[in-house]
């Protein structure tokens, strides 16, 4: 097995527990815990959502309140008011269901990179190793995400 294979087959064992802890119940996409976590700070406007969204990936304007609908709508883990201060401005606020959600997606997620761990079995000097391996890649992607953004 290569590395790209090695790494394939990690996702999908990691997918796979991933949906083995949640039970197939509904799920958080990456993208909807971008933006709950960016609203447990408080409350934000849907262009501040769309701009600080950005910062970490490029994502259309439209896909971003598409995601937002979804979490009003269906999930009902945000809620829509408009600001009182200037009322063309639509505001966003996290719910107890949203701030719940994204809380147990935490932990699934923390219980999977401790699975993970354990997996690996590494020894101390191993895990630091490991550690400067996914400090240069997560570089890397930083400087890959903030160029992309830029142009």
């Amino acid at each position: 097995m290569d590395f790209l294979q090695a790494v394939d087959k990690l996702a999908d064992l990691m997918e796979w527990y991933r949906d083995e802890q949640t039970g197939g119940a509904d799920r958080l996409t990456k993208r909807e815990s971008l933006i709950l976590s960016l609203l447990e700070s408080g409350d934000l406007g849907i262009m501040q959502i769309v701009e600080r969204v950005n910062t970490h990936c490029n994502t259309s304007e439209a896909t971003i309140s598409y995601t937002l609908k979804r979490l009003f709508a269906s999930k009902r883990y945000v809620k829509k008011y408009i600001d009182p201060q200037n009322q063309r401005i639509t505001m966003v606020r996290l719910t107890k269901r949203g701030r719940d959600a994204l809380g147990e997606e935490r932990q699934h997620r923390k219980e999977r990179f401790v699975a993970l761990r354990a997996a690996l079995d590494l020894k101390p000097d191993e895990e630091k190793f490991v550690v400067r391996l996914l400090s240069r890649a997560m570089k890397r992607f930083d400087q890959l995400t903030t160029t992309d953004v830029m142009s």
